[in-house]
């Protein structure tokens, strides 16, 4: 049975937001929320096993698009259970406000808060819409109850320096943790960490069964 690793984005990014780590399984599937380009919603084939990679709140797009169960092995990189457990959603209802009066300068101001420093902004790409509703959806969505159950096939990776998200607001059940040192809520994915996550999803040398 072949293997396919799902990617899940977060908020204002775009699938290609994972394609450092395209080339980790044969057969990489990338979902899109619909921020930059259209919305992609991968269906899954049964003749495959499936691993999910998610990234910040894409989190919480799996959860309320998909069935845990259909998936081998979840692997959430700086993600959280509930965002309101360290954003206000007083905060949450200023970034719906100034994303409609000055969008360019909400998401910078958000691309600087996660570390991005030198991510370019151009919001004619971008669809204001599916970003303003999503931050509704932030402000009221807990997934503690639907990952609980999955945690034996959760890996939890957190950046020690992550200013949306600190791990010990994030509240995500795990069967392991990794810490990474010095390193803030978006990252570049250097060979080790790509090493890492491979070897999470296929622990020996082969990638099908």
């Amino acid at each position: 049975m072949n293997h396919s690793v799902i990617f899940f984005h977060g908020w204002s990014y775009h699938s290609d937001f994972f394609q450092p780590l395209s080339d980790i399984c044969p057969n990489p599937v990338f979902y899109n929320r619909g921020y930059i380009g259209a919305y992609h919603r991968p269906i899954l084939k049964p003749a495959q096993k499936y691993h999910a990679i998610t990234h910040s709140a894409g989190l919480l797009f799996l959860c309320q698009e998909y069935d845990l169960n259909d998936f081998e092995t979840i692997i959430i990189i700086n993600g959280f259970s509930c965002f309101t457990k360290s954003i206000s959603p007083r905060i949450l209802k200023l970034m719906q406000k100034n994303l409609l009066y000055d969008a360019a300068k909400t998401l910078s101001d958000f691309s600087h808060q996660t570390g991005d420093m030198g991510r370019v902004i151009d919001t004619q790409h971008f669809n204001i819409k599916p970003l303003y509703d999503d931050l509704d959806l932030l402000s009221h969505i807990d997934i503690m109850d639907i990952i609980l159950p999955h945690h034996h096939k959760i890996h939890h990776i957190h950046s020690e320096n992550d200013a949306i998200m600190s791990i010990e607001k994030s509240h995500i059940p795990a069967q392991k943790t990794y810490i990474l040192n010095h390193e803030h809520h978006v990252f570049e994915f250097k060979p080790d960490y790509k090493s890492m996550i491979q070897n999470i999803i296929f622990p020996t040398d082969t990638t099908s069964s």
